[in-house]
């Protein structure tokens, strides 16, 4: 019995391996199960409300990449208000939630320009 049950836990742990499965603790590649959820049934460009695990919501747009279609948030409000009066490519600097600056460009995401950070986005 004690075999079985090795075999098995080291089968599952090559599935994982070779699957792209997350360790524990980990995050699994590409985007977060809610953000799949939050476009189940939707198409690309389509507007939604993304639920996050702790219960918070956020508005996004579905997009469909590696043919996944998940929703990818809004940029924040900080992030918009940045690029005020600028053009893509200008850069600028933002104060983030948490109170850290940050450096950005500014860019055109869904049809808003707003400052994109070059490193993604800033920790909370």
């Amino acid at each position: 019995m004690k075999t079985l049950l090795c075999l098995m836990a080291g089968g599952a742990a090559i599935a994982a391996a070779t699957y792209g499965a997350a360790a524990p603790g980990e995050r699994q590649p590409g985007p977060p199960p809610e953000a799949v959820a939050a476009c189940s049934g939707k198409a690309d460009g389509d507007k939604v409300t993304l639920t996050l695990p702790d219960g918070r919501t956020l508005a996004g747009t579905c997009h469909l990449q590696d043919g996944v279609l998940a929703a990818r948030p809004a940029p924040p409000a900080e992030a918009v208000a940045a690029c005020e009066g600028k053009v893509q490519g200008d850069p600028v600097s933002f104060a983030a939630p948490g109170g850290h600056t940050v450096s950005a460009t500014c860019q055109l995401m869904d049809g808003v320009l707003a400052a994109r950070p070059a490193g993604g986005p800033p920790p909370r």
